[in-house]
């Protein structure tokens, strides 16, 4: 009967790092989504914002860049797996000639393992992204 107790407290402390792991993996996976979801949605909206009859008459490359927040922002929308309502995105800086996009992201999510010790359960994901666009001759 003595390894009982022993047997609980194993249990117990087992249990704890398993949820302590999938808090932690859920807050990785909501990290990468962002990171992702931004890099694709940077990039289809530089790719949809060149200035397409500035490129064929003068042969230089610039960007619209209300066109570029329009497409970005329903691109990040679409590429999302997880919609988080705490989510926003900025949009830093724009440079038509060389075509240059700046954004950055940040995310709020909660954390259960934190909620349950009765620390602050919020978690912020932060990611930033360029986007510079060259023409190679």
């Amino acid at each position: 009967m003595e390894s009982t107790p022993k047997l609980w407290f194993f249990i117990i402390i087992g249990s704890l790092f398993v949820f302590f792991l999938i808090d932690v993996s859920y807050q990785m996976f909501l990290s990468d989504d962002v990171k992702k979801s931004l890099e694709n949605s940077i990039k289809g909206g530089v790719q949809q914002s060149i200035n397409k009859g500035t490129l064929r008459v003068e042969e230089v490359m610039t960007i619209d860049s209300e066109r570029f927040i329009e497409f970005q922002q329903s691109l990040y929308t679409n590429n999302q797996s997880v919609r988080n309502a705490e989510e926003r995105t900025y949009f830093h800086a724009t440079s038509e000639f060389p075509p240059m996009v700046t954004l950055h992201s940040a995310g709020a999510s909660e954390s259960s393992f934190k909620k349950a010790f009765d620390e602050d359960p919020i978690v912020t994901t932060n990611k930033k992204e360029i986007a510079i666009m060259e023409k190679i001759k």
